[in-house]
């Protein structure tokens, strides 16, 4: 059997884009990437000093107040401030990226410690980091992970909204819980007319396998951009958690 048949059967049985159980929570992604034509551009991880630190672009980090710890991985803990609608969390410095017809992956693992009085998000978009979470239908592109209990929501919602066009909001099925550390996975394909989304625990195990949604995707030239943030909507603060992120393409 060749090396090339080999890998293809490798890729087709293991349904995990990484290894269980990771060194130190860090993937391996050196041979075992679920799609093994794209490589990693872009990576980003919780600096033992606070922020997210990586290569490129530069990311940078918001938020009231913040600090570092290790419960599975190193973390940086971010903190919204106490004003109603101040935001926390980590995106890159350039925006609008990469275009869907690229078939990017972004990968991020991260913990919400709230679930009441917030709202949520982390995929790719054209928002700024103060827009993305101004409310439950989002102004520009975007295709993510969405919770908000302004909504009533129990569950994560998937989206994708095409700028101008409308929203498309999908119950993923799976309970948000401020007890779990999520990996979660957004994926556009062929040549963006579609987008494959799922959720991991932080051991890589499947929460919510691959799920497609076709409709409502940005279009497939406009550039977005990773982003993971919350928003508090009381007057108290909202904490979340960042281990690390990755695209690829």
């Amino acid at each position: 059997m060749s090396l090339g048949v080999f890998i293809g059967l490798r890729v087709g049985i293991d349904m995990k884009l990484f290894p269980s159980n990771p060194a130190e929570g860090t993937p391996s992604y050196l041979d075992e990437v679920r799609s093994p034509d794209k490589r990693l551009r872009m990576r980003y991880f919780a600096g033992p000093s606070g922020g997210a630190t990586g290569f490129y672009p530069v990311a940078v980090s918001y938020d009231a107040s913040s600090s570092t710890g290790a419960d599975n991985g190193l973390y940086f803990e971010q903190l919204t401030g106490t004003i109603s609608g101040n935001d926390a969390g980590v995106r890159i410095a350039v925006f609008e990226e990469i275009p869907p017809f690229a078939d990017s992956l972004y990968i991020v693992k991260f913990r919400i410690m709230d679930n009441t009085d917030i709202r949520a998000f982390v995929g790719w978009t054209t928002e700024s980091y103060t827009e993305i979470n101004d409310n439950d239908t989002i102004g520009g592109d975007a295709v993510g992970f969405q919770f908000s209990s302004s909504r009533g929501d129990t569950n994560w919602q998937l989206i994708t909204n095409d700028f101008g066009m409308a929203q498309t909001t999908t119950d993923s099925g799976l309970a948000f819980s401020t007890n779990q550390i999520y990996i979660v996975e957004m994926e556009f394909t062929s040549l963006g007319e579609s987008v494959r989304f799922r959720i991991s625990d932080e051991n890589f195990n499947v929460l919510m396998n691959d799920t497609i949604v076709t409709s409502n995707l940005p279009t497939a030239s406009s550039d977005v951009s990773p982003s993971f943030g919350i928003q508090t909507l009381t007057t108290a603060a909202k904490t979340s958690r960042f281990y690390w992120q990755e695209v690829w393409y």
